[in-house]
């Protein structure tokens, strides 16, 4: 019985140490969405994450790791943003280029853009989020 045990343990240690927090990002235009991520992470706060390009009418699932906390989410789509997503946080990101911007909550940067936050983001979970028309 206690090998049995032992067994057990050993097992479900082995499964929790491979579990990752997924972020899947589902895409129901019909077109391209940019998103960009924001969560925290040892020794650099809140950072932000991007561009994650999303096919229209498809999903982008994103590993973050072993994370259980707040995430945030903006994207948009169009050259001429005829879409943005997010509201009610602001972080800093880069308008252009591929970005990951340590302690994204405090800088003075040149470019931020407003994140909504994902609730109930748990360890070893997949959490959704969708951009809708």
């Amino acid at each position: 019985m206690k090998k049995f045990c032992i067994a057990v343990i050993l097992c479900l240690f082995v499964v929790t140490s491979f579990a990752q927090t997924k972020i899947k990002l589902r895409n129901n235009t019909s077109k391209k969405v940019f998103a960009a991520l924001v969560y925290r992470i040892q020794d650099g706060g809140w950072t932000s994450f991007g561009w994650y390009q999303i096919e229209k009418y498809s999903n982008k699932t994103i590993d973050i790791g072993n994370y259980s906390g707040d995430v945030f989410v903006h994207g948009y789509s169009g050259v001429v943003l005829t879409s943005k997503w997010g509201r009610g946080y602001t972080f800093c990101i880069d308008p252009i280029n591929q970005f990951r911007i340590y302690n994204a909550d405090k800088l003075d940067c040149f470019s931020n853009a407003e994140f909504s936050k994902i609730s109930d983001v748990l360890y070893g979970s997949t959490n959704n989020f969708t951009f809708n028309p």
